[in-house]
């Protein structure tokens, strides 16, 4: 496969994950709409299940994580990202945090959330869909040089 195939299909699968997660993001706010008393015109297993498509995300990460661990190799940008967000060199605290997002996420699923587990799955969130997007734009415009 030529090199700029190559940059084209990272880019895109880049470019879903930060649709996924933005999609999960506007989801959670409109769940915390509804917390709130708004009236939102979607119902709250609809908003749990966009929400939800994230697990893939997380786990991937965590994965990695494992991964890295394990092999001696550096992280991926979007681990770097996350590491950048919190302040963690150790690659072990940021698995913590992963699971902790995935145990909100749990919560979520079944109904038991709060106003902190929503701030707390937003700044993850937010951190891995940036890296992402920039990633993609970055891929897309080297393909130029192909």
């Amino acid at each position: 496969m030529s090199t700029r195939w190559m940059l084209i299909s990272e880019a895109w699968s880049l470019n879903k994950t930060a649709q996924w997660i933005g999609d999960a993001l506007t989801a959670l706010t409109l769940l915390k709409f509804k917390m709130r008393g708004l009236r939102v015109d979607e119902n709250e297993k609809d908003l749990k299940k966009r929400i939800l498509k994230v697990r893939t995300v997380i786990n991937n990460l965590l994965k990695e994580i494992e991964f890295i661990l394990k092999s001696g190799y550096g992280p991926s940008p979007l681990l770097k990202a996350v590491q950048e967000e919190y302040g963690y060199a150790d690659l072990k605290r940021v698995k913590e945090k992963l699971r902790k997002v995935l145990e909100i996420l749990k919560h979520i699923e079944e109904g038991n959330y709060n106003e902190e587990d929503f701030e707390e799955i937003e700044r993850m969130l937010e951190c891995i869909a940036y890296e992402a997007s920039t990633l993609s734009e970055e891929l897309i415009t080297r393909t130029g040089r192909y």
